[in-house]
């Protein structure tokens, strides 16, 4: 899927991925077509070009994430809070769930309701 929706960029220096890449704050509008222009052409004359996938990363990609989640993200104590919720919404459900269910297979209007 990852590889359907990549997109080939150009390898340039100093060359924005985003056209025009020269333009700052304090742009002047009226060279804002020659800026644009000079991007097409460096983007026209590019010779290497490397796959960019911009909606789903490569699996390499996010093997290497790992580390950075791990140190910067806390990624095993969030896991793990969030099994917690996950857990703790299950045994709610049982616990709500079964008291109804023995109350509406015991009571006979309940039973007629649902029986043909």
């Amino acid at each position: 899927m990852a590889e359907v929706f990549s997109e080939k960029v150009p390898i340039l220096d100093g060359y924005n991925q985003s056209l025009p890449s020269s333009i700052g704050e304090d742009v002047d509008l009226a060279k804002l077509d020659s800026i644009a222009r000079e991007d097409s052409i460096i983007y026209a004359n590019a010779r290497e070009f490397e796959k960019v996938y911009k909606i789903l990363p490569t699996p390499l990609a996010v093997v290497k994430s790992y580390p950075s989640l791990i140190s910067k993200d806390a990624l095993v104590p969030n896991t793990l809070q969030s099994v917690w919720i996950n857990v703790q919404g299950y045994v709610w459900a049982i616990l709500i769930s079964i008291p109804i269910d023995f109350v509406i297979g015991l009571t006979p209007q309940f039973r007629g309701l649902f029986s043909r």
